[in-house]
């Protein structure tokens, strides 16, 4: 009997190269959410650390100008950081898309992988029968054989 071919091998191989793109893409979009959540919490932290520092200096007294300014670097920092929350958004809405389409592209494989199994086992019941139709015959011949001595 010849080798078991699945005839949806191709499309089995398209769907795994598919998911596998998915996948890399999906681990870029991450990379690219994570920079932009870490940015904000750099950014976050400065902005804190700005704060604390014009506490202190008001209580030493600073000059109105210097405290302007200081006040002026904090807007910046927030301005910022809501710039960056925006950014963090896209990427979280490109995330729940690409991990979608993910498990979608994940079905579809696992659909065409289902029935490559189940044809498989068919063609290996059918090996088998074949087989022990053939074990059944070489024995029933002997059988015959030896009983006609």
């Amino acid at each position: 009997m010849k080798e078991f071919e699945f005839r949806l091998q191709s499309l089995l191989d398209l769907r795994e190269q598919e998911e596998q793109l998915l996948q890399k893409k999906l681990f870029e979009i991450k990379q690219k959410y994570n920079q932009v959540k870490e940015e904000i919490k750099r950014l976050a932290d400065n902005k804190k650390e700005w704060q604390e520092k014009i506490e202190v200096k008001t209580q030493q007294g600073v000059r109105a100008q210097n405290l302007l300014r200081y006040r002026n670097y904090i807007e910046y920092l927030e301005s910022e950081i809501e710039e960056l929350e925006l950014q963090l958004d896209h990427w979280s809405q490109k995330l729940d898309e690409c991990q979608q389409k993910l498990l979608d592209k994940v079905k579809e494989r696992k659909t065409v992988s289902k029935l490559k199994e189940k044809e498989y086992e068919k063609h290996w019941q059918e090996l088998l029968q074949k087989r022990q139709k053939i074990n059944d015959e070489i024995a029933n011949n002997n059988f015959n054989h030896q009983s006609s001595f």
